[in-house]
């Protein structure tokens, strides 16, 4: 299970400190994890120093422990928003270099996942007559979830729609950042976690004003 794979862990990361202390050594820097009250994750970086008696012997370990958890947290959004802003270059690049509009989708699709990390991305045409938004492309691990996948472009009731089908009739963007908490991905979160897909945002895009 999840819980005993992060308690090995954490014990591992114990391990390593133990073992470099009885070797008479100083941790630098080193990190570990551990749970607090609310249940929350949090980082320390620790540094230690030995002090001695007068025969030599180890008389104590001085040990520093610092909560590194923010500098953490701020280290993977400054990373999330590198990738971010690759894709957007290669996005942007693609819409300069693409002949056609289904080399512009693809090309996008790529650089969400390539550039951007993501899972998924893929870009559905909403097609009247078939009443459905379609794949007009799509790429990523992910891919097979878009089997589970079928958007209405009529108009239903607001309980039976879906993040896609949200964003295209409000014409607005939808952000779902936790999948396995958001009411309107209800139908969908066993397969999205099969899959690994744990958030989502769906863009509406405009021609003509539709």
């Amino acid at each position: 299970s999840s819980t005993a794979s992060e308690t090995k862990f954490l014990r591992d990361q114990l391990e390593v400190a133990v073992s470099i202390l009885s070797r008479g050594e100083d941790l630098r820097n080193h990190v570990t994890q551990c749970r607090i009250k609310d249940g929350s994750l949090v980082s320390l970086e620790w540094n230690t120093a030995n002090e001695y008696g007068d025969d030599g012997r180890l008389k104590k370990i001085l040990a520093f422990g610092m909560d590194i958890s923010e500098r953490e947290r701020t280290a993977v959004r400054i990373r999330q928003l590198s990738r971010l802003y690759a894709a957007i270059s290669a996005a942007n690049e693609s819409l300069v270099r693409s002949r056609s509009p289904a080399e512009v989708y693809t090309a996008v699709c790529r650089a969400c996942v390539d550039q951007g990390g993501f899972l998924l991305a893929w870009v559905g045409l909403a097609e009247h007559a078939a009443r459905r938004i379609l794949v007009a492309a799509a790429f990523g691990s992910a891919i097979d979830y878009l089997d589970a996948i079928a958007v209405s472009t009529e108009p239903i009731a607001p309980t039976e729609r879906g993040p896609i089908a949200l964003a295209f009739h409000r014409r607005r963007a939808y952000v779902c950042n936790d999948f396995g908490a958001d009411p309107a991905t209800t139908p969908w979160r066993e397969s999205a976690a099969r899959h690994g897909i744990a958030s989502l945002v769906a863009l509406p895009f405009f021609q003509g004003g539709k």
